[in-house]
């Protein structure tokens, strides 16, 4: 459920996020562990928040859509799912 739903794939350094909601659910959320980053995961049909729960550690790197993006620790991402 979690890989297929969020999509969620490690490639190198970069934790990846491709999320696809099955059309059952009207949104899910879930908690994820990479790199001592704990990861709240809100996923809706329109956006996938990640928030950081760990200020002031070490930044990961996120990609959403072939973009890659800095995350520092603590901090919150919002992600716009349109198609």
């Amino acid at each position: 459920m979690q890989r297929v739903t969020t999509g969620v794939e490690v490639t190198s350094d970069v934790l990846r996020l491709n999320p696809q909601l099955p059309a059952e659910l009207e949104r899910l959320d879930m908690r994820i562990r990479y790199r001592g980053h704990t990861l709240d995961l809100h996923l809706t049909r329109d956006t996938l928040t990640v928030h950081g729960r760990e200020p002031g550690i070490a930044p990961i790197r996120l990609a959403f859509k072939d973009e890659v993006h800095d995350f520092p620790g603590g901090s919150t991402r919002v992600f716009d799912l349109g198609k």
